[in-house]
């Protein structure tokens, strides 16, 4: 269900990809090729909340912005199941793991990966193509050009299963 909050509206550019049981709320901007996957909640009530071109919001993602921090991911990115994305910045080809949290103010880096049920906390500054985990999450090491290639390959799949896949398509023909 995509439907404004008051004079909040969601804007789409191009064409994306929105299971029937996904919630888009509010000053959601969702760039081409973009997919929200079945239960995921996109509410976009006190700021807004920017999806980048062909990133994937996968089963019961949970994105919500504050009064005073917006909510922005960018493009090629995956958020896992179950993940939520409160207030921050998630980087270009990024991939946040099966029910991670990343907190008000967090930053990560682009091509970096956020372990499941990594939690990182408010203000936390993650450099590109770091792997994070833990509780609180900590930086393990760099990521390889391997894995920077394989979160592209991941990414890819995604956009590909989301065209055959969901049963919405906004924007554009299937």
């Amino acid at each position: 269900m995509i439907k404004p909050f008051f004079n909040r509206i969601p804007t789409i550019k191009g064409m994306i990809y929105v299971a029937d049981e996904a919630q888009i709320i509010g000053s959601v901007h969702l760039d081409e090729g973009a997919s929200v996957w079945y239960g995921a909640v996109i509410r976009a009530d006190l700021n807004s909340i920017y999806i980048g071109k062909c990133t994937n919001i996968q089963e019961h993602a949970v994105l919500h912005p504050t009064t005073e921090k917006e909510v922005v991911v960018g493009d090629y990115v995956t958020i896992g199941h179950g993940a939520i994305i409160h207030a921050c910045r998630v980087g270009t080809g990024s991939l946040i793991g099966m029910n991670a949290t990343i907190l008000d103010g967090a930053e990560i880096g682009d091509y970096s990966i956020v372990a499941a049920q990594t939690v990182v906390l408010t203000g936390s500054i993650i450099p590109p193509r770091s792997l994070v985990a833990g509780v609180p999450g900590k930086i393990i090491r760099t990521l390889s050009e391997e894995e920077v290639e394989n979160l592209k390959i991941h990414n890819s799949n995604y956009h590909e299963l989301a065209k055959k896949s969901l049963p919405q398509v906004i924007g554009g023909e299937k």
